[in-house]
């Protein structure tokens, strides 16, 4: 009797919550490149306590984690290269990424494993090797848990740039490690094969080429290619098309193309990361012992 009087209470109380609306936290979703650290987070805790607060599908609990998610990597990926952001506000948000797409973990392998190993990467980017080993077995928890699913290439192959950047990540080396060159190849371009989708709730539709995150890896897949078969070219290559995206993305912000400025935030990170990547490597290729240079730089621990 017991039993039946809970599951009545549970039943009553989820009659009661009311349908999901996300049009004004949608709204303040898409001005997100006018806030800081705090406004931002501010902004995840509405998408959080629609989750709470509302009758949801799975599909719209699927769209409310997964925006939680990009927030938190907001807060712990992308706004690192625009502002300074500490180490405990990096790692909160990144761990706390990690909790909340455990709420979609049966409802989508594909986002649950996506966003895991990106949150992870930034959780543990520049950490000490210690953590590293920690890092290694908790991303391998995730991929044998999770294998063999189909994936549709949602936000234009982020999935597959998740495992590129898993497959290039050389600090695993001699810690089981997953670094692969010809296995992040196969990743890293398979985005550019991702057909344009409407990327909700910004309304444009995004190709896997509209992501620079795309440009970004294949240019630090080159790096590590040129790297491992001891080839400038491969390196002058990965320069050469960060430069070209540097220049089309200051270009596409000037003149206010509508499709730029929805990723306002998201764009200006890579630009930024892709001028750091360049102005370390760049002088580096000058020199004789340009493989030393870049291989002992800061940007082994990345």
């Amino acid at each position: 009797m017991g039993r039946i009087l809970l599951l009545f209470t549970i039943f009553l109380y989820s009659a009661a919550l009311p349908a999901a609306d996300f049009r004004v936290v949608d709204l303040h979703y898409k001005e997100r490149h006018f806030k800081n650290y705090g406004q931002i987070k501010d902004l995840r805790g509405e998408y959080e306590k629609m989750i709470a607060t509302s009758t949801l599908t799975k599909q719209e609990l699927l769209y409310a984690v997964s925006q939680v998610a990009k927030l938190d990597l907001i807060l712990a990926d992308y706004l690192p290269d625009l502002i300074a952001v500490s180490k405990e506000d990096r790692k909160e948000a990144s761990e706390h990424c990690l909790t909340a797409v455990k709420k979609i973990e049966e409802i989508s392998q594909e986002h649950y494993v996506m966003f895991s190993m990106r949150c992870l990467f930034t959780r543990y980017r520049r950490a000490p090797m210690l953590e590293i080993i920690d890092l290694n077995g908790r991303i391998l928890e995730i991929l044998v848990k999770h294998n063999g699913f189909a994936v549709s290439g949602v936000d234009g192959g982020d999935y597959y740039r998740a495992l590129g950047q898993l497959r290039m990540y050389r600090r695993f080396i001699g810690h089981g490690s997953f670094f692969d060159i010809r296995e992040a190849e196969v990743n890293i371009y398979k985005p550019g094969q991702v057909r344009a989708a409407p990327l909700v709730p910004l309304g444009q539709k995004y190709s896997g080429n509209d992501y620079y995150e795309t440009h970004f890896l294949v240019g630090k897949y080159l790096v590590n290619k040129g790297i491992l078969d001891n080839r400038k070219d491969l390196i002058q290559n990965a320069l050469s098309l960060w430069r070209q995206n540097i220049d089309e993305m200051e270009f596409l912000e000037e003149v206010g193309e509508e499709k730029f400025l929805d990723r306002q935030l998201e764009n200006r990170a890579m630009k930024a990361r892709m001028l750091r990547y360049e102005k370390i490597i760049a002088p580096c290729i000058k020199k004789s012992d340009w493989y030393s240079c870049i291989y002992d730089s800061e940007l082994k621990h990345e």
